[in-house]
């Protein structure tokens, strides 16, 4: 409400009690005032009550729209898929079979950071060329109780149809040839546990 709002009412009330020709005037002219405000304050709250209901309606909505899941004290968001692709030394435990002690390789971690991928050819690609194979060492830190049991599943963007013809288990070397270019997140499972790995696919 503006101060020409506040002011209009009691101006008019003065006229009202000064005017001779009708002593009703200035009762009728209160009780206009105050069913003004009254209308004015009952738009108010329709408008505030109006806002409520879609904030309460839509909110739902956006948090299944982000991905969200409650995890521990927060919401975490499902990040997109992404190779970080490492070009340096090779963690301690990866190690084992390289002649120099400090290898440096390609390699990706898994999200957990206990499996890597190396890539001996420095990228994966789509299809396969013909000269270089899709040539990957699978190095766990720790193996699970049976390592023979454990499988890939791959999504193309981490959201795509399931894919598991044609993929290797992921343990010692393998040949990963992936149906399309992209980057591919690869769901590593065994038995009581699981793991998600970034690997991208070039066009050759």
């Amino acid at each position: 409400m503006t101060d020409l709002d506040e002011l209009l009412p009691d101006v008019f009330q003065e006229l009202a009690e000064r005017a001779p020709h009708d002593p009703h005037l200035a009762a009728r002219v209160r009780q206009g005032t105050r069913r003004a405000r009254s209308l004015r304050a009952g738009v108010v709250l329709a408008a505030a009550a109006a806002v409520a209901v879609v904030v309460v309606a839509v909110l739902p909505g956006l948090r299944a729209a982000q991905g969200t899941a409650a995890s521990g004290s927060g919401l975490h968001v499902a990040p997109a898929c992404h190779s970080a692709v490492v070009r340096g030394v090779l963690p301690v435990w990866a190690r084992s079979g390289f002649s120099d002690p400090e290898p440096v390789m390609p390699y990706v971690r898994s999200a957990s950071g206990h499996i890597v991928a190396i890539l001996f050819t420095g990228r994966l690609t789509s299809p396969p060329r013909r000269d270089v194979a899709n040539k990957v060492l699978w190095v766990w830190q720790t193996y699970p109780g049976n390592v023979a049991d454990a499988h890939l599943t791959a999504r193309l963007g981490g959201t795509g149809p399931a894919v598991t013809a044609g993929l290797p288990a992921p343990a010692g070397p393998s040949y990963v040839d992936l149906s399309a270019p992209g980057c591919w997140r690869l769901t590593i499972s065994w038995p009581g546990g699981s793991d998600t790995i970034d690997l991208a696919a070039e066009r050759p």
